[in-house]
C-alpha cells in the first residue's frame, strides 16, 4: 500500500530539515537587512565622509569659515597688509555627471613689497596647523601654495613670481545643493579700529558706514575687513595720509597705498576719480 501523504503525515524527515533551513536562512537575510540599514543610518551621522558629496553645502559652509579663520590668522604677519573677502557661492558645478551643485569661497588678499610673494606663502604655510600639510610649489614664473583644510576643505593660492597681490583661497568644491540659498551671516564684529576713522576724516569721508566683513579666529577672537567704497579720490592723497601713525609702509603705489599700523592693516585702492579704503584687524 502505498504511504499516505499530507501535512504533518507523509513528509520525510529530510523534507521536514529542508523546510526547517529555508525558514532559518530567510530569517538570517532578513536581520542582515536590518543591520546593513541601521548602520547606513548611523553612519551617516557619526561617521566621516569619504567624498565630498556626503555633504552638502550647508554642512560645508560652516568648515570653510573655520578654516578661513585659520588662514586669516596665518595671513596677517609683518610686511604684509591683508584684506578679508566674501562668501561666495557659485551655481553650476557638477558633483556627477548628471547632477549640479553648488561651490562656497572666500578669498583672502595679502598685498606685499616687491620680491616677497614667496617667502610670503612660504610664511603663510608654515603658521597652518600640521594636519593642514601645506606646501608651496616653486616654479619658474609662479608660486603655488596648496593645503587640506580637512572635511574636504582646499587651500589654494597661485602668484606669479612677480606678484605684490597674493590672493590665498579657501574653498568647499562642488557640493550638492542644501537649503542655503545666500552666503551666511559673518560673526558679529567689534567696532572698527580708530585708525579707519582717521583715514576717513583725512578724506573728508567721516560720515561714511563701513561694510563689514568678519572671521572667527582659532583663539575665539573676531577679527576682519572694514570698507568704505565710492570716496572721492583727492589729488594730495599721500599728504593727506602724512599723518597716520604707520608701521610699515608696503606699498606707495598710484592705485594701491598698503600699510600697516601696529597689527592692523590699510589698503587705499584709487580707480579714476573714486577710492577705496579698506581697514583690517588682525587675529594675533
Amino acid at each position: 500500500m502505498a504511504p499516505v501523504t499530507g501535512p504533518g503525515l507523509g513528509s520525510t524527515p529530510s523534507a521536514r530539515g529542508r523546510s526547517r533551513r529555508k525558514l532559518w536562512l530567510g530569517g538570517v537575510v532578513v536581520a542582515w537587512i536590518v543591520v546593513v540599514a541601521g548602520l547606513a543610518v548611523w553612519s551617516v551621522g557619526h561617521q566621516r565622509p569619504t567624498v565630498p558629496e556626503q555633504r552638502d553645502i550647508d554642512q560645508a559652509l560652516p568648515k570653510l569659515q573655520q578654516a578661513t579663520g585659520v588662514v586669516f590668522a596665518a595671513a596677517g604677519g609683518r610686511g604684509r597688509a591683508v584684506t578679508l573677502g566674501e562668501v561666495a557661492l557659485s551655481e553650476g558645478c557638477r558633483v556627477t555627471p548628471v547632477r549640479s551643485g553648488v561651490a562656497a569661497t572666500r578669498d583672502i588678499t595679502i598685498r606685499v613689497r616687491d620680491g616677497q610673494a614667496r617667502a610670503t606663502l612660504e610664511a603663510i604655510a608654515a603658521d597652518l596647523p600640521t594636519g593642514y600639510q601645506a606646501d608651496v610649489a616653486v616654479g619658474r614664473t609662479k608660486y603655488s601654495l596648496h593645503a587640506d583644510a580637512g572635511n574636504f576643505i582646499g587651500v589654494d593660492s597661485d602668484s606669479q613670481v612677480d606678484a605684490r597681490d597674493v590672493t590665498v583661497r579657501v574653498s568647499t568644491g562642488c557640493r550638492p545643493h542644501g537649503s542655503q540659498r545666500a552666503a551666511p551671516a559673518d560673526p558679529a564684529a567689534a567696532n572698527p579700529p580708530m585708525v579707519l576713522d582717521s583715514v576717513l576724516r583725512a578724506l573728508g569721508a567721516q560720515d561714511k558706514v563701513p561694510s563689514v566683513r568678519a572671521v572667527e579666529c582659532p583663539d575665539g577672537k573676531v577679527a576682519g575687513t572694514y570698507e568704505v567704497d565710492g570716496i572721492p579720490a583727492p589729488a594730495d592723497l599721500p599728504e593727506r595720509l602724512g599723518f597716520l601713525g604707520v608701521t610699515e609702509v608696503i606699498r606707495t603705489d598710484e592705485d594701491v597705498r598698503a600699510y600697516r599700523t601696529g597689527s592692523d592693516s590699510v589698503v587705499i585702492g584709487v580707480d579714476g576719480p573714486r577710492a577705496n579704503v579698506s581697514v583690517s584687524t588682525a587675529c594675533q
